[in-house]
């Protein structure tokens, strides 16, 4: 009885000896294949691919439906509660009040001769193309990869709905309406300052402004600074990432000041190159000058509308 105890003991460790050796085993054999596939990734510049891999081998995970606090500390476990106090803190961060002071650009000296002319067929199907697929579509939940592959009859029927757009100078309402989600940032993720919001917008209207992008950036950017590098080609962030750091290290290596400025402009960047743009811009901005409305989304809850003045 107990010689066949032990027997089964030593069977029973030296099993449980080979099960470990072979989860150890098959657990470097899955890293290695998680790092080779990220490897590949960014040899082909796939940062969709790489990021997904990094994030897997980190084994970081952030629950994105903790509870938040309220504007005095009360934690807040009610999901209508959670949503409201939502509503209240990006209405706060995306309305601003209007400066005093409004800028007065210098009209120019030679109007652009911008295209004014109806949207084209081509001019849809290369908007189309240089869109990015696997992109989160918004509360029309119209994906940008159901659009490229119907062909033809999406282009027609864009092609309808955008010279409609073009010669009314309305935006469907739909158009007007985001759906905002919650990306965490570091700190105490119970207040809503350490969370950022991202907007999906609906996808035909992302094709639409390209359109409009297109028109513009050919005549736009002949006129446009050195310096000023936002939606430009060629000019991407991560090379103004690159630039700085170079910077920041030269002047550290050899001991020297630096003094870095930035000057981000919204609206009055817009008036500047309007005043470029001569009748092109004025269709634009009746195109942009409502207000958008914008709504909350959580656990596939939903908060009310509220406004964003533009």
């Amino acid at each position: 009885m107990r010689q066949g105890k032990r027997e089964a003991n030593r069977y029973y460790n030296e099993k449980n000896r080979e099960v470990k050796k072979s989860n150890q085993r098959d657990k470097r054999n899955l890293i290695e294949s998680i790092a080779q596939e990220a490897e590949h990734a960014a040899k082909n510049n796939d940062l969709r691919t790489l990021y997904m891999t990094t994030w897997k081998l980190s084994g970081i995970r952030c629950n994105q439906n903790r509870p938040i606090r309220s504007e005095d500390g009360t934690l807040l476990m009610k999901m209508e509660d959670q949503l409201q106090r939502w509503m209240r803190h990006f209405e706060s961060v995306l309305n601003r009040p209007v400066p005093s002071q409004l800028p007065d650009p210098r009209p120019a000296d030679v109007p652009l001769s911008i295209n004014t002319e109806p949207i084209s067929r081509g001019e849809i199907r290369t908007a189309l193309t240089q869109q990015k697929n696997a992109k989160a579509p918004g509360v029309d939940k119209i994906p940008l990869e159901a659009l490229k592959e119907v062909g033809p009859c999406t282009v027609e029927a864009l092609h309808r709905i955008f010279n409609f757009v073009w010669e009314k100078e309305e935006i469907p309402d739909n158009w007007k309406r985001g759906l905002l989600v919650k990306l965490a940032k570091k700190g105490d993720l119970s207040l809503c300052g350490n969370w950022r919001g991202i907007m999906l917008l609906s996808i035909p209207s992302k094709v639409l402004t390209q359109v409009i992008l297109n028109r513009m950036k050919v005549f736009v950017d002949d006129v446009l600074r050195d310096e000023h590098v936002g939606f430009r080609k060629d000019c991407s962030c991560i090379d103004q990432i690159f630039t700085l750091r170079i910077i920041v290290e030269q002047t550290n290596e050899w001991s020297s000041p630096c003094a870095c400025y930035s000057w981000i402009l919204r609206k009055p960047s817009i008036l500047w190159i309007g005043r470029l743009c001569g009748g092109f811009f004025v269709i634009t901005v009746y195109l942009i000058k409502s207000s958008t409305c914008l709504r909350f989304s959580i656990r596939a809850s939903l908060a009310k509308y509220f406004m964003q003045e533009l």
